[in-house]
C-alpha cells in the first residue's frame, strides 16, 4: 500500500538494491513514476517513466531528503497538457 509523503507524490517502496546494496526508493510524482537510487557519495541515478517514455538522469544531494526534493521538482516541472494546451477546452 502506497503511503502519501506529500500532495502530489507518494512513496511506491523502498529497498536495498539487489546487486550493490544502495537503497533505492520508488515514488510516483505529478504521474511520474521516479526511481531514486542513492550512492554512498551523494550521487544519485534517477530512472522516470511516464508511461509513454522514459528518461534517465543523475542529481548531487547531500541528503536523501534532498535527492527527493531534486527528483520532485524535476518531475513538477515537466509541462503537463493544461501547460501545452493553455488549459482545458472550454465547452
Amino acid at each position: 500500500m502506497a503511503v502519501a509523503a506529500f500532495e502530489d507524490a507518494w512513496l511506491e517502496a523502498a529497498y536495498p538494491d539487489e546487486e550493490c546494496g544502495c537503497p533505492v526508493e520508488e515514488w510516483v510524482c505529478c504521474g511520474v513514476s521516479l526511481q531514486i537510487h542513492y550512492e554512498p557519495d551523494g550521487s544519485m541515478e534517477v530512472f522516470a517513466d511516464t508511461g509513454d517514455w522514459d528518461h534517465t538522469f543523475a542529481l548531487k544531494a547531500s541528503t536523501m531528503e534532498a535527492a527527493r526534493s531534486e527528483a520532485f521538482a524535476w518531475a513538477r516541472g515537466l509541462p503537463c497538457s493544461d501547460d501545452i494546451t493553455g488549459g482545458p477546452a472550454n465547452g
